[in-house]
C-alpha cells in the first residue's frame, strides 16, 4: 500500500484534489467536515510514511535513485520480513543492469538502470559477483537476463543477503545462469519487442500474465520444481544475439567449475540444448588459411548424436560428430550429459573404411588415409583383444585400400609382397606392388601378408605374368 501511494506521485493527488474542489459546491456541510477530516488523516499517514522513508515525492512520474536506494534500504534493513510480500506488487520496483528489450519495465530518472517487478516470470535477475566472469555476464546479458544493480540496492553483505534469502535475486551461480537464459529465450519466442530474436507466436505478451506468455515454468530463486522450456532454437537465437565463442567456453567453464550440482543435475535437458559444445572440423582443423582457422563450431548435444573421440587418434580424422575438450573437466560434464567416448574398432569402421569407398567426394585425402591406415595396421594386434575384432579385420581384407606407387587402390589379396622375388622380375612393379610407405615396415608388411597380401607364385600368379608379358611383347612390336 505504501509503495502503491507513493508511485503515484503528486500528479493523481492533485488530479483528484482538483475533482473534490469542484463538486465540493453541491455537498452538505457535515459532509464536507467529514470528507476533510478523511483527507487531513490521510495527508497526515502520507506525511509520515515519507518522513519516516526519508523520501521526498516530485513530480517527475519516474522513481529517482535517491527513492530507489531510500526504499530498497528500508525493506532490507528496517522490515526484512517485508521483503516476499514485494512480489506480490505489479510495479516494476527492482533495478536491474540489463539492456536488452526484454527488460520491460520503466527507467529510472537519471540513470540508466531498468526497473523491472519482482520474480518477473520472463526475466529472473541474477546477483553480480566476481565469479560470473566477464564472458559469462555478456552472453546472458545478449539474451536478456538482468543482473542486479547495487549501486542501488546496496553491496553490503547484509543487503546481499537478505537479498538471495527472501528470494528476490538469483545467487550467481551456473544453474542460475541457465535458468535466466531459458526464461528469457521463451519471452524473446513469445512475447518479445519488434527486432527481438524471431518467434512463432505473432500476439503480444501481457504484463499481467507474462508467466503465461513467457512459455518458462521452473526453479527461480530455488521455489521447487524442473525446469520446462519451450521450443526455443537455441543455436539458432545465439547467433542472432551475437554470442562470441570465448562466451560460450565460459559459461560451460562455470559449469564444470560446479561439478554438476544438484540443481545443474535436473537442468541436463537445458544444458544439451544450449551450443556450448565445440566440435571438430576437419575443413578448417587442416586448413593453413588464418582466417579459417579461426572459426569455430558450437553445437547443442540434442541436435544429433555426438560423441568423444579415441584417445590418440588422428585429429585429421575427427568431424563435426566428436566434441573438443580443451578444459581440464570438460570429459566429465560431457559424461554426465550422456556423451562418451567412442571405440577405436567402430571409429576405425565408420570414419576410415567407409571413407575408402567415397575417397574422391570427401575431404578425407589420400595422404591422411595412408597414414590412418597405416596406424591400424600397426595397432591391429592390439585392436585384436577387443569386441568386434573379428568382424573388423574381415572388412579390411574387403577394403581396397591399399595403393600400388601409381595411387590406384586394391585389396589386399590384389597386389604381391617385394618378398615374392620371382613374380617381381616378371610384373610391373609400380603396378602389382604396395606403395613404399606400406612396406618400409616388417610389422606392417607382416599385417598385410595375414590380410591376403600375395608372397608366392600360384596358378592365378602364372597366368597374370603370361598376360603381363604378351601385353609388354605387343606394346614392344
Amino acid at each position: 500500500a505504501r509503495i502503491k501511494r507513493l508511485w503515484r506521485g503528486i500528479k493523481k493527488k492533485k488530479k483528484m484534489s482538483a475533482a473534490q474542489g469542484a463538486a465540493a459546491d453541491g455537498i452538505p456541510e457535515h459532509k464536507k467536515k467529514r470528507r476533510n477530516e478523511g483527507k487531513e488523516e490521510q495527508q497526515e499517514e502520507e506525511e509520515e510514511e515519507e518522513e519516516h522513508l526519508n523520501l521526498t515525492i516530485t513530480t517527475n512520474p519516474m522513481p529517482t535513485p535517491s527513492w530507489l536506494k531510500s526504499i530498497w534500504h528500508y525493506f532490507l534493513i528496517t522490515k526484512p520480513h517485508f521483503l516476499p510480500k514485494l512480489t506480490q506488487t505489479p510495479y516494476p520496483l527492482l533495478p536491474t543492469t540489463a539492456t536488452t528489450a526484454a527488460t520491460t519495465g520503466a527507467t529510472t530518472a537519471t540513470t540508466g538502470a531498468k526497473l523491472i517487478r519482482i520474480h518477473h516470470p520472463s526475466l529472473p535477475v541474477i546477483l553480480p559477483h566476481h565469479s560470473l566472469r566477464d564472458p559469462v555476464r555478456s552472453l546472458a546479458e545478449k539474451i536478456g537476463v538482468g543482473f542486479a544493480d547495487l549501486e542501488i540496492l546496496g553491496e553490503s553483505t547484509a543487503h546481499v543477503s537478505a537479498l538471495v534469502f527472501a528470494k528476490i535475486v538469483l545467487p550467481p551461480k551456473a544453474w542460475a545462469v541457465i535458468d535466466g537464459i531459458s526464461a528469457a529465450a521463451g519471452a524473446r519466442r513469445i512475447g518479445g519487442n519488434p527486432g527481438d530474436y524471431p518467434r512463432d507466436s505473432p500476439r503480444e505478451s501481457s504484463p499481467r500474465d507474462s508467466s503465461r506468455d513467457s512459455g518458462y515454468s521452473g526453479d527461480f530463486g530455488g521455489r521447487g520444481g524442473t525446469p520446462t522450456l519451450p521450443e526455443v532454437d537455441f543455436v539458432e537465437m545465439f547467433g542472432y544475439c551475437g554470442v562470441l565463442s570465448g562466451e560460450r567456453e565460459a559459461l560451460r567453464a562455470l559449469v564444470c567449475a560446479e561439478g554438476m550440482s544438484e540443481k545443474l543435475k535436473e537442468r541436463k535437458n537445458i544444458l544439451r540444448r544450449l551450443p556450448l559444445y565445440e566440435t571438430y572440423n576437419r575443413m578448417h582443423d587442416d586448413s593453413k588459411n588464418p582466417e579459417e582457422l579461426k572459426t569455430r563450431n558450437f553445437v547443442a548435444l540434442s541436435s544429433s548424436p555426438k560423441y568423444l573421440p579415441p584417445s590418440k587418434v588422428m585429429v585429421e580424422l575427427l568431424d563435426q560428430d566428436f566434441i573438443k575438450t580443451p578444459l581440464p573437466l570438460d570429459e566429465h560434464l560431457l559424461g554426465q550429459l550422456g556423451i562418451h567416448r567412442m571405440d577405436e574398432i567402430k571409429f576405425y569402421t565408420h570414419y576410415v573404411l567407409e571413407k575408402v569407398a567415397s575417397l574422391g567426394s570427401e575431404p578425407l585425402g589420400s595422404e591422411i588415409l595412408d597414414r590412418a591406415m597405416i596406424i591400424i595396421l600397426t595397432e591391429l594386434n592390439r585392436l585384436a583383444a577387443m569386441d568386434g575384432a573379428d568382424k573388423f579385420r574381415e572388412k579390411l581384407k574387403k577394403s581396397a585400400f591399399l595403393p600400388n606407387s601409381l595411387g590406384e587402390r586394391f585389396v589386399p589379396a590384389h597386389l604381391y609382397s617385394p618378398e615374392a622375388k620371382l613374380v617381381r622380375g616378371l610384373l610391373d612393379a609400380r603396378t602389382w606392388f604396395p606403395s613404399g610407405k606400406f612396406t618400409s615396415s616388417p610389422a606392417v608388411l607382416l599385417e598385410l601378408k595375414n590380410l591376403g597380401l600375395r608372397v608366392s607364385i600360384d596358378r592365378d600368379a602364372v597366368l597374370t605374368c603370361a598376360l603381363s608379358i604378351a601385353s609388354s611383347s605387343s606394346s614392344s612390336s
